[in-house]
């Protein structure tokens, strides 16, 4: 179940990135390739961010963490 929503969320918020550079770059006149070129950048950080986040969140959770410190 935790995969499951981990996968949701990576995918609802590359999902929202695209949209928003997209629509950002086109009200910017740039072409279309650029635009998408753009949103696929978005979409790369996003999945990198959240990842570093999901380690990061479990390692707190980690009981061999918590007996360290």
């Amino acid at each position: 179940m935790k995969t499951l929503n981990y996968a949701v969320t990576v995918g609802l918020a590359s999902l929202l990135s695209y949209w928003l550079t997209t629509t950002i770059m086109s009200s910017v006149h740039l072409s279309h390739e650029d635009g998408q070129l753009g949103g696929m950048c978005a979409v790369i950080a996003t999945i990198f961010v959240l990842r570093r986040v999901g380690r990061r969140a479990s390692m707190r959770r980690s009981p061999a963490c918590r007996r360290r410190s």
